[in-house]
């Protein structure tokens, strides 16, 4: 537009001026949008909403309404004309300009807007300077992003749908239809979510979004998050699936429908490998043992800060969100002695009623004293004060995040002791070693020849 600075006349005022009809301010430019070789567009009166000022143009000029000769103002992708079918901007009314869906839908169905469309963008100001601009209108599809959800991270729920854009000024938000499917593809939660633009004119749609553990399955949303939530036992079956739906424009040219269209992606939920070992990682140990400890990690309790779980008979117990108690795991216990009796128990029965992964690694580690073990046995067998040798005791948890059995047996045995010694003639003790005595002679006289 005109390079002059001068007096902002959009303001008046300190040197400015307005352009008012009846006390209102009236347009001062004037713009046409037109289809090259396929449909020519009329002016029309269009508002200008914002302009660009000199920051110290008081200093400057000594009255600070002075501009650069920038200003913007709204247009369309659709033709400007006066017969009312494409006359999106009507002296001014629409600000931003908007198009409607049957406008819109008539120019893709007669073929007026395709895929590539050369459109020409003509504007004049009150001064009668004048300039035009040049840009393709394309039609793309709509297309959700797959997602990969864990506990440990947040990701972003996205679609991408540049034909959504409406305002390059103006932040838009889409609908999107949330669902969890189970292993059989049966939906058992849906629920729509509105996702923002990325920032405004993008076309990219997007939320972040958390995995939490709670009682049941349920997506909820607020303008800054999605939250997923699942209980343990559905996280190895779940399927998220995100639901968006074509325009006209992409429906009629990609896949040959006059009707908007839905498409859709899935989304996976990440299920970490949990772990049941021994520490150390010896598994026959004396029957005389003071204790055993076995280390039980479960990744998709690896929050980064302190988590500790409760053990009510075999279950295995997370509060989570809002103190909701949820069970993440069983608990059994297995002790067969020599003879082959069978003794069945759990962590609680061996006085275990919390494990705690201190840093938040979703490391639990399961420190059990020999006295428990004994006391275990004697609550099936009176009389036993000890551990025979021989006896086989298994820990097992099943995991519900990954649908697992994790086990380890430990064998208790008699350790018979060693002995080794350490001769004069070497220098380390040994269990084998070889022993010389010397032997000396006695000379025997008789009393007489003594005195």
């Amino acid at each position: 537009m005109d390079n002059v600075m001068q007096a902002d006349p959009l303001v008046g005022g300190n040197g400015g001026f307005s352009i008012t009809v009846n006390g209102t301010m009236e347009n001062p430019v004037i713009q046409n949008v037109s289809y090259l070789g396929i449909m020519n567009g009329v002016y029309v009166n269009t508002s200008v909403f914002e302009n660009n000022p000199i920051s110290n143009a008081l200093a400057m000029f000594g009255y600070g309404n002075v501009y650069n000769g920038n200003f913007s103002i709204y247009t369309t992708s659709v033709i400007t004309s006066t017969n009312k079918a494409y006359d999106t901007l009507k002296n001014g009314k629409y600000s931003p300009a908007i198009v409607n869906g049957s406008q819109y839908k008539n120019l893709v169905t007669s073929q007026l807007f395709t895929r590539y469309t050369p459109i020409t963008i003509y504007v004049e100001d009150w001064l009668d300077f004048n300039n035009s601009a040049s840009v393709t209108g394309t039609i793309r599809e709509t297309v959700p992003q797959p997602i990969s959800l864990s506990v440990q991270k947040v990701q972003n729920m996205t679609v991408i749908a540049p034909d959504n854009i409406s305002n390059y000024s103006v932040d838009e938000s889409i609908t999107v239809y949330v669902s969890l499917l189970g292993s059989t593809g049966k939906v058992f939660n849906r629920t729509t979510v509105k996702l923002p633009e990325s920032y405004a004119g993008s076309g990219v749609f997007t939320l972040p979004t958390v995995l939490q553990i709670g009682s049941g399955p349920n997506i909820s949303y607020t303008s800054s998050e999605v939250t997923v939530t699942l209980p343990p036992y559905d996280f190895s079956n779940t399927t998220i699936l995100i639901n968006a739906t074509n325009d006209i424009g992409a429906s009629f040219y990609f896949l040959g429908s006059k009707t908007p269209v839905n498409v859709s992606t899935t989304g996976q939920i990440v299920v970490g490998t949990p772990t049941l070992v021994p520490i150390p990682n010896v598994v026959a140990v004396a029957n005389v043992t003071p204790y055993i400890e076995l280390a039980y990690n479960e990744p998709n309790l690896a929050f980064g800060t302190a988590t500790t779980l409760t053990i009510s008979g075999n279950n295995v117990n997370y509060n989570g969100v809002n103190g909701v108690q949820v069970t993440v795991a069983e608990d059994y216990v297995t002790a067969v002695l020599p003879n082959g009796t069978s003794i069945t128990g759990n962590l609680y029965d061996l006085g275990i009623t919390r494990l705690t992964s201190a840093n938040g690694n979703g490391t639990f580690f399961i420190l059990v004293p020999r006295t428990s073990i004994v006391g275990l046995l004697k609550e099936n067998l009176p009389k036993l004060s000890y551990i025979p040798s021989g006896t086989q005791l298994t820990f097992k948890i099943y995991d519900q995040f990954a649908a697992q059995n994790l086990s380890v047996t430990y064998t208790f045995q008699t350790i018979a002791p060693s002995i080794t010694i350490e001769t004069p003639t070497s220098t380390t003790f040994s269990s084998t070693e070889t022993a010389i005595f010397h032997l000396c002679r006695i000379m025997c006289f008789p009393r007489e020849a003594l005195t």
